[in-house]
């Protein structure tokens, strides 16, 4: 068994019922985890929804998303590094985990891979088309250029940053979509030996907080790679808006961290998650026959 960190940023939109259902997936397929929940919710979700589980909720005010997001993210990087891990996994609240596979088999590839921080949708989203940079390489060069006049300390930290990125063979906006990814915990030690988890810089910036970590593990020289589509076997499938395939098809195939649940053709979150928590309790009732047989 792989021992897991498990970090959910918690929003202030966020519906209590689908966070714990989000959590009851963890609870099910990593019951060896840390939970750290990054409560931005202004209204105490993060312990609402902890109680009972020996969660760590760290509070934030009013941190936000872009930037502000990546420092409430940083929070809980650095928080699970307080506790043995193989594999860190940045959980949404409108993400699954639907498989027990994808820890051993993230925690392989790390290994087989060392120069490799952060797994994940990366080149090829879920149906195998390329992921599109522009508009977050655009983003990128503004602050550096344009932006300067506003905020001349963040464009001159991006600028040296991405200096060192593209050394090391960075594309300017490249990045493991957010939802859920995977880091292995060589990454986070060194994300947090080299000070990106205290960058109070960064989290000025408008750029998405997937860019922003992507942007320094580049810098420190450890790379991103694709880790499912409806073309292998790898254990993710994951789109950034919406469910990238019906519910069965992604059960059929086992992929094991699924993003987002909030639609599906004719299908509302709810409906969807209703599915996935069937097969739950369609799995734990086999395991509990198996146990007693």
């Amino acid at each position: 068994m792989n021992r897991c960190a498990v970090v959910v940023p918690i929003g202030p939109n966020c519906r209590p019922e689908f966070v714990l259902d989000t959590l009851d997936s963890v609870d099910f397929y990593c019951p060896d985890r840390n939970l750290i929940l990054v409560d931005d919710s202004r209204k105490g979700t993060g312990g609402l929804v902890a109680k009972g589980r020996g969660a760590e909720v760290i509070v934030v005010s009013e941190m936000g998303l872009a930037g502000g997001l990546f420092g409430s993210l940083a929070l809980g990087f650095e928080a699970a590094l307080r506790s043995p891990f193989d594999v860190l996994v940045r959980l949404d609240t409108d993400a699954l985990i639907t498989d027990g596979r994808f820890a051993p088999e993230a925690a392989a590839f790390f290994t087989a891979n060392p120069n490799v921080g952060s797994l994940g949708s990366y080149k090829f989203g879920y149906s195998g088309t390329r992921r599109s940079l522009t508009q977050p390489r655009r983003r990128l060069l503004w602050e550096m250029t344009g932006g300067a006049l506003s905020n001349p300390r963040l464009a001159a930290h991006l600028a040296s940053l991405t200096v060192s990125a593209l050394r090391n063979g960075y594309k300017l906006g490249e990045s493991i979509m957010g939802g859920v990814a995977l880091y292995s915990r060589t990454a986070v030690e060194r994300l947090s030996e080299a000070g990106a988890l205290q960058d109070s810089r960064v989290t000025q910036s408008n750029l998405q907080e997937d860019h922003l970590f992507a942007l320094w593990l580049a810098a420190l020289n450890l790379h991103l790679a694709d880790f499912g589509t409806d073309h292998d076997e790898l254990p993710m499938g994951a789109k950034h808006v919406g469910l990238p395939a019906h519910p069965s098809h992604l059960i059929e195939k086992r992929k094991a961290l699924v993003h987002s649940t909030r639609r599906f053709g004719d299908l509302d979150e709810s409906a969807i998650r209703s599915l996935f928590r069937e097969d739950r309790m369609k799995r734990d009732a086999r395991s509990s026959t198996t146990e007693l047989s």
